[in-house]
């Protein structure tokens, strides 16, 4: 009994997950294709997406922006300044002897 429920699960947690990121995949065209036809509801707020289908809050900033203002506000390198720093200070051998 236990492998079938198991089973049973697994199957239910795989089709909830695919449902939950199908939704929030297409969510920006089926909104921006019910604007085009008329047809979308002016009752119910409707988010609003950018160009690149991100999430435009309600300051106007879409999440990354929002992190650029808070790294910003508190001094937190990004992840390229990072990834820059760690390529400087690396001990690859093959960058000595090409040296």
């Amino acid at each position: 009994m236990a492998p079938r429920l198991n089973q049973m699960f697994s199957l239910a947690l795989v089709a909830g997950v695919g449902v939950y990121t199908g939704v929030k995949f297409f969510e920006p065209m089926v909104i921006e294709q019910l604007e085009k036809d008329g047809n979308l509801r002016k009752d119910i707020a409707v988010p609003k997406y950018d160009s690149e289908g991100e999430l435009v809050g309600p300051d106007g900033l879409t999440d990354s922006q929002r992190w650029e203002v808070v790294r910003k506000e508190n001094n937190l390198p990004s992840l390229a300044d990072i990834t820059k720093r760690e390529e400087k200070n690396s001990t690859n051998p093959d960058d000595k002897k090409a040296a």
